[in-house]
C-alpha cells in the first residue's frame, strides 16, 4: 500500500512480526551473551528497490537490514538477506498472472526454490558474508528504464553474454567494502 494510504493499524501488523521479532531476538542473544555462529534474518527486496505499493513492508524490512548491519559493524555475526520474489513459496507464489507478468515485465524475475536453497547453501558455507546481501534475479536491462530511484542511477546498461565464473564466490572473495 502506498505510504499516504497507510493506516497505523497496518504498519503495526507488518511491523509486529518483523521489526518486534527481530529486536526480541537480538535482546535474547546480548542478554544470555550468546556466541553465535551465524544470525541471518530473511529481509527484503522491497528495502531496496523502494516498491511503492509496499511500504510498510519496506520500512519493516529496512529495519532488519539496517540491525544487522549495526551487528556486522560491531563484528558481531548477523546478516540480512533481502530476497526477490520466490516463484513457488511466499507472497509472490499467490500473486496472479496478470501481477507476476508486471514485475517480469520491468526486469524483477522470480527465484525457484532450488535456486533459493543452492543460494542459502553458499552463505552457510561463506561465513565471511555479514550485514546486508541481496538475493533476487534482476534483468537490468528492463529494470533500469522503470526505475528512478537515485541508487541505480549510477548503474551501466550493458548486455551480459556469458558469465561463466560463478559470481558468488568472487563476491565473497572480495573485501567487503568492495562487495557492493
Amino acid at each position: 500500500m502506498l505510504i499516504e494510504k497507510l493506516e497505523w493499524s497496518s504498519v503495526e501488523n507488518v511491523f509486529a512480526s518483523k521489526v518486534k521479532g527481530t529486536i526480541v531476538l537480538n535482546a535474547i542473544i546480548e542478554k544470555l551473551n550468546l556466541s553465535l555462529n551465524h544470525f541471518i534474518s530473511f529481509s527484503s527486496v522491497s528495502a531496496v528497490l523502494g516498491v511503492a505499493s509496499q511500504a510498510n513492508y519496506g520500512m519493516a524490512n529496512r529495519f532488519i537490514d539496517a540491525l544487522m548491519c549495526q551487528r556486522a559493524s560491531k563484528n558481531q555475526p548477523g546478516l540480512s538477506i533481502n530476497w526477490g520474489p520466490w516463484s513457488e513459496v511466499g507472497m509472490a507464489s499467490i500473486l496472479s498472472e496478470k501481477e507476476l507478468n508486471f514485475w517480469k515485465q520491468r526486469g524483477l524475475d522470480y527465484l525457484s526454490v532450488e535456486t533459493g536453497k543452492k543460494l542459502l547453501n553458499n552463505i552457510f558455507k561463506n561465513a565471511s558474508y555479514s550485514g546486508q546481501l541481496i538475493a533476487c534475479q534482476i534483468d537490468w536491462q528492463k529494470f533500469l528504464p522503470f526505475n528512478n530511484n537515485l541508487v541505480f542511477s549510477h548503474f551501466e546498461q550493458k548486455a551480459i553474454v556469458s558469465n561463466k565464473e560463478d559470481i558468488l564466490n568472487e563476491i565473497a572473495k572480495a573485501p567487503f567494502s568492495d562487495r557492493l
